[in-house]
């Protein structure tokens, strides 16, 4: 949508993506409080027990981020944390927020409750979308390479939509995502590449695949682990912004 008039500045990489990324929030924030008013919640209600788990996962990511940041510069880390909030907090508003938000909305109205299989629809389908944004980064990485990343994320929106669920806020979603896309730029750089560091194309597909089934698996488990389904439906179903 924009590709015209930022090719029109002839910003540097990190200008375009930053100029982009905002653009697209203010366009999708806008859209959604004069049209769409789906509810986004953003309000914690963790109680310790939930706390404590966060904690200890957030712990282990940052133990896991110290050992890649032994071997990076100021710079890369500063560079790795845009990539990640610039990324996560747009996409979590609009894929998990606004679409998968309003796709449980909808099951609930229609069915007058919910369930664990509607979830699961509702989980795919905004995954499916949140796969299929990625093909717009054809150009710049090629084919196997956008083909992997769209692999990958399919399983990704899984996971994060998930812990939306989970947890009831977008505030974990976009905790998460920020932080595989910020380790993901540590590890591989910034800047697009054909095969993102996999010299073998077979290679990166397989890798790809691995990981949706990772994170596949463990939204399985966390969507099992979900006993408040019901309240979580029924806060997005009445949720006209006011």
């Amino acid at each position: 949508m924009f590709t015209p008039f930022l090719s029109f500045l002839q910003l540097d990489f990190w200008a375009d993506i930053v100029l982009y990324k905002v653009l697209s929030l203010v366009i999708i924030l806008g859209l959604n409080l004069l049209l769409l008013r789906q509810k986004i919640i953003f309000r914690t209600s963790f109680g310790w027990p939930s706390w404590q788990k966060f904690v200890f996962w957030d712990i282990v990511g940052c133990l896991v981020a110290w050992q890649i940041f032994t071997n990076r510069n100021f710079l890369d880390i500063l560079q790795a944390s845009v990539i990640g909030t610039i990324a996560a907090v747009p996409e979590e508003y609009l894929y998990r927020g606004v679409i998968f938000g309003g796709l449980l909305r909808a099951f609930y109205l229609a069915n007058r409750g919910g369930t664990k299989r509607n979830f699961l629809y509702c989980m795919l389908l905004s995954s499916l979308a949140f796969s299929l944004a990625h093909l717009s980064n054809l150009p710049s990485q090629g084919a196997v390479a956008t083909v992997g990343q769209m692999i990958q994320v399919s399983g990704m929106g899984m996971l994060l939509a998930a812990l939306y669920v989970r947890y009831g806020t977008l505030l974990m979603p976009i905790f998460v995502h920020f932080m595989i896309d910020c380790l993901v730029t540590l590890i591989h750089g910034p800047y697009p590449s054909k095969l993102n560091g996999v010299s073998d194309e077979a290679t990166l597909i397989t890798v790809s695949l691995i990981w949706a089934t990772i994170y596949l698996a463990i939204s399985m488990w966390v969507l099992w682990h979900c006993h408040d389904e019901e309240g979580f439906m029924a806060r997005l179903a009445g949720q006209a912004i006011k």
